[in-house]
């Protein structure tokens, strides 16, 4: 199998329903407001885009809801987690930024750090196109880690961020690293991750509230319930084929969780997600007021 090319794992658009975003493989969503703003929802909770603001989704398919005001405009870069991944970033701040975005994927952004981002989305932009280039895929490579560098900075001075010590950012890092990787699919008690990490079950939760203001338990069922809500959009699979991917008792035990964390029940979220989908085939994503 050939490898892919950075311009077939990312992609730019002026608009959110101009981008291919996909049912079965996770997708990373950055949109810079240039004019107007856009309400949505984003894993059950209600945001509200404006002007000159820049959002992040590390879970595209999650974003719904989406209206936006008259003279809405963006510039929207999608782009395939695969990618991301084998980027050569050494920080560790991408961990704790990613676990804030998860919580709130917006980021305030000074006149001086709007242009900084409008000028280096356009430049990505450009330069994506240049596939003569000779190196072409470091270029591409190096570029985005500027700019994700750049967001770095602007969100930890957003959050007054400050250094933590090395052995604490590892620690957190291994276990986000765990539940990136699935594990969470079969073992959600925090005991599992601190012996995996060497460290007791206290210890993590205390690193996990320091660094990200949650204990561990909070992130487990985290990542739990952000599955459970990609494989709803699924509609080959039924409630009790996903009950099972995710090592549930059975069904009804499934259920309540889904529904004591999002208020409602998995079939109800299915409902309205593929109605959402439904809809969003005769008209844009983004419905203007």
């Amino acid at each position: 199998m050939t490898e892919s090319t950075p311009s077939e794992l990312i992609t730019f658009a002026d608009s959110l329903n101009a981008l291919p975003l996909g049912t079965y493989k996770r997708q990373i969503l950055h949109l810079l407001c240039l004019e107007g703003s856009m309400s949505f929802s984003y894993q059950n909770k209600s945001c509200l885009l404006q002007e000159h603001q820049y959002a992040i989704f590390p879970y595209a398919q999650l974003l719904e809801d989406t209206v936006a005001s008259a003279g809405f405009k963006c510039l929207a870069l999608l782009l395939d987690h695969k990618f991301t991944k084998q980027l050569p970033l050494r920080s560790t701040y991408g961990i704790i930024g990613h676990l804030s975005l998860l919580q709130n994927p917006i980021i305030p952004l000074s006149d001086s750090a709007y242009e900084s981002c409008l000028f280096d989305l356009k430049r990505l932009k450009i330069r994506l196109c240049q596939q003569d280039h000779l190196f072409y895929c470091e270029l591409i490579d190096h570029l985005l880690c500027a700019h994700i560098l750049d967001l770095y900075d602007l969100h930890a001075r957003s959050h007054q961020y400050s250094e933590q010590p090395g052995s604490s950012a590892r620690l957190m890092a291994g276990f986000i690293s765990l539940l990136e990787q699935g594990s969470f699919k079969q073992e959600r008690s925090v005991s599992f991750y601190a012996d995996k990490l060497h460290v007791s079950a206290h210890y993590l939760s205390e690193v996990s509230r320091e660094l990200s203001g949650n204990a561990a338990s909070y992130w487990i069922e985290h990542y739990t319930l952000q599955e459970i809500m990609l494989l709803l959009c699924r509609p080959d699979l039924s409630l009790t084929k996903i009950a099972d991917k995710l090592n549930f008792s059975d069904l009804s035990y499934f259920s309540r969780f889904f529904s004591r964390h999002l208020g409602i029940s998995p079939r109800t979220y299915r409902n309205r997600r593929l109605k959402q989908t439904c809809g969003s085939a005769a008209q844009s994503p983004c419905t203007n007021t």
